[in-house]
């Protein structure tokens, strides 16, 4: 199994209804739902206050538990309210310890690593940080880190050049970029650019008034 299984707890949903989520909301319950292959979702509800203890750690594999609920899962969506910052929906998918399952892992690089090219003047940019995994529930990574000591100004690391966790594998393209190194001249040239943007428009937009 991944090296941390969170335990979660849940309550079961009986209630249907805008009006009955509504309620729940205001007494700091998350409605979500438990998908299963071939069965109608399981309509649960998870504390809010717990969802976002959970949320602190890197989150892959769960162990939802609730009344006459004791299953696997990983974690499928989670749609928040940002204006009001608040959790509003989370979506959950069964797993099973001898099947294959998908999710989504967090990308990290590795701990202490300063690459070559962050030393010679460059800035370290990340393209991805999730990246989808397919994997049995036994071989999930809580993170992927990524080595990037050895990264130059100008060089970049693929998807493809990732070394993944034994039995974990990716559809994800292999050519995409994970990291890379921009020259310091490149930076500040796009960060004068975007600076002018807003002046040409302004520009324009007098010239067009003056007609």
């Amino acid at each position: 199994m991944s090296k941390h299984t969170y335990e979660v707890a849940v309550i079961p949903r009986t209630e249907k209804g805008t009006s009955a989520v509504r309620r729940a909301r205001t007494k700091g319950l998350i409605p979500a739902v438990i998908y299963s292959k071939g069965n109608t979702g399981e309509m649960v509800y998870v504390k809010a206050s717990e969802w976002e203890a959970t949320t602190r750690h890197d989150i892959n594999l769960l162990n939802l538990k609730g009344e006459g609920i004791d299953k696997l899962a990983v974690l499928r969506e989670v749609q928040i309210n940002h204006l009001k910052n608040q959790y509003v929906h989370i979506d959950f998918n069964e797993v099973h310890r001898g099947e294959k399952a998908t999710s989504s892992v967090a990308v990290r690089p590795r701990l202490g690593d300063i690459p070559a090219g962050v030393n010679d003047g460059g800035i370290l940019q990340q393209d991805i940080h999730e990246l989808e995994i397919i994997c049995l529930p036994t071989d999930m990574p809580d993170t992927i880190e990524v080595a990037i000591a050895g990264l130059g100004i100008g060089e970049s690391l693929l998807i493809k050049d990732l070394e993944l966790p034994a039995g974990v594998e990716t559809h994800a393209d292999p050519e995409a970029v994970v990291f890379h190194i921009m020259q310091p001249k490149l930076q500040e040239a796009t960060a004068e650019e975007s600076a002018a943007e807003p002046a040409v428009v302004e520009k324009k937009k007098k010239e067009q008034d003056g007609k």
